[in-house]
């Protein structure tokens, strides 16, 4: 997959090869085979990755990846950032997008509205040219949001009016004010086979009917031109914290397919024996997404309050690198060793600032210093789907680590103020290790400096 939680995929064959692989390597550890088996890999020509979902309140902006084959040794993300990208609406709109590093384009003046098709292009040397159309939909009608507590759960039951006219598409979340999505179960019997397909697809556990997710994609076949409740009830209800706010997207069916296959293959994934989950583009001659898509906010918590208090500067009060190779407790904190980031985040969603990392090898001088620019860009998820989490992405055109993960938005409770980001690092790929290794486990954290 390529980079971005949620930005992008790898070609569906290089998928399955590696799906073959699991199989082949579970049935020689069951058959005691010794044989030697030997794959040859196919290469395949890389192709463009486009992630922009987009809606009313946030400008134009594309993010553009590449491909990675399996014998591919580029750093990662295979970023692109020397393309043509505009975007053109059937009320005669046209706009193009200006790169602002790490492969990330946008116009922060230009908006999107609503009841206008749009259609993107993108042209790039090497790579053929890229096309995907669709709108925002109309806003989601929803009569009425009430939440029951008792002392063993909290329950929601959302309303909604359907527009019997047109297929209709809905995502659902629960988000706490400290911008976590808590974890529940769709409840309304109307929906348990669109809910049992989110369950994750071992033969060896039982049927699901009812998972617990961090959001739901619903389409209105059950209900369609009716008022009808989606009942939802929280996993693990938080009684100690102010009220929560439910969001629902009415979202395009292009984002509908391209997500929900998303979840389908995340839960598929080590399962070598289930059927594998294709991802499901409206890219054409290319991957990824450009789906429009309408959010409807019932509580205090919305997009946009969150936006107002991001912008800022932010300096790292943790970088730690933990080696759990053998298991052990040691960890290298690279703060001591010299190591300093400072980023501004700008409202146009522009960065500056600097990284100074000393070797990471703690053997090595602390003066050799590299320093590289963090200008560049960023974005904003809502949530995302598997962690329920605020996301922040950075794009800069240097090589460094931080732009190879995601930043959890967070607060310094109690007060419930936007200055954290953290992330715990994961199999990210990092310039710092020679572009190939990956950490094996660590953090960093970058809080917000009041003015």
């Amino acid at each position: 997959m390529v980079s971005d939680s949620s930005f992008g995929q790898l070609p569906i064959s290089v998928l399955m090869t590696y799906r073959i692989l699991g199989v082949i390597l579970l049935l020689t550890a069951v058959t005691g085979c010794e044989n030697l088996i030997e794959i040859e890999l196919p290469d395949s020509s890389p192709e463009i990755v486009v992630i922009a979902p987009f809606t009313t309140d946030i400008p134009w902006q594309v993010s553009l990846q590449r491909t990675v084959g399996i014998h591919d040794t580029t750093p990662k993300p295979a970023v692109i950032e020397n393309a043509k990208v505009k975007i053109q609406g059937d009320d005669g709109s046209d706009v193009e997008l200006s790169h602002r590093g790490g492969g990330f384009y946008s116009s922060p003046t230009t908006f999107p509205k609503v009841g206008v098709t749009y259609t993107l292009t993108v042209e790039a040397d090497g790579y053929k040219r890229v096309e995907a159309r669709d709108r925002i939909p109309d806003p989601p009608t929803v009569r009425d949001v009430r939440v029951f507590n008792s002392e063993i759960d909290r329950r929601f039951e959302i309303e909604i009016d359907d527009d019997g006219n047109v297929e209709n598409y809905y995502e659902l979340a629960i988000i706490y004010p400290y911008l976590r999505s808590e974890a529940f179960i769709v409840t309304s019997s109307e929906l348990e086979e669109q809910m049992r397909s989110f369950a994750i697809q071992d033969p060896l556990s039982p049927d699901v009917t009812r998972p617990e997710l961090n959001s739901a994609l619903i389409q209105d076949t059950p209900f369609n031109g009716e008022i009808y409740v989606i009942s939802l009830t929280e996993v693990q209800p938080n009684d100690d914290v102010p009220e929560q706010s439910v969001y629902i997207r009415a979202v395009s069916r292009a984002y509908y397919e391209y997500y929900r296959s998303q979840i389908l293959q995340r839960n598929t994934d080590n399962l070598p024996f289930a059927e594998s989950a294709n991802i499901l583009s409206n890219i054409q001659n290319g991957q990824g997404i450009f789906a429009g898509y309408h959010l409807y906010v019932h509580g205090e918590t919305t997009y946009q309050s969150v936006m107002d208090r991001i912008p800022g500067t932010y300096t790292a009060t943790k970088y730690n690198y933990y080696d759990n190779d053998d298991n052990s407790p040691y960890s290298l904190d690279y703060l001591n060793r010299g190591a300093s980031i400072q980023l501004t985040l700008k409202p146009d969603y522009s960065t500056t600032g600097q990284m100074h990392l000393p070797p990471l090898d703690s053997d090595s001088p602390r003066e050799e210093v590299k320093v590289v620019s963090l200008d560049g860009g960023y974005s904003i998820q809502a949530y995302d789907f598997f962690n329920g989490h605020y996301i922040l992405t950075l794009y800069h055109s240097s090589d460094t680590i931080l732009r190879d993960i995601q930043f959890r938005i967070g607060q310094d409770a109690p007060n419930f103020q936007y200055l954290i980001l953290d992330s715990e690092l994961s199999q990210a790929f990092s310039w710092a290790q020679q572009s190939d290794a990956r950490f094996n486990g660590g953090g960093i954290t970058l809080s917000r400096v009041e003015e």
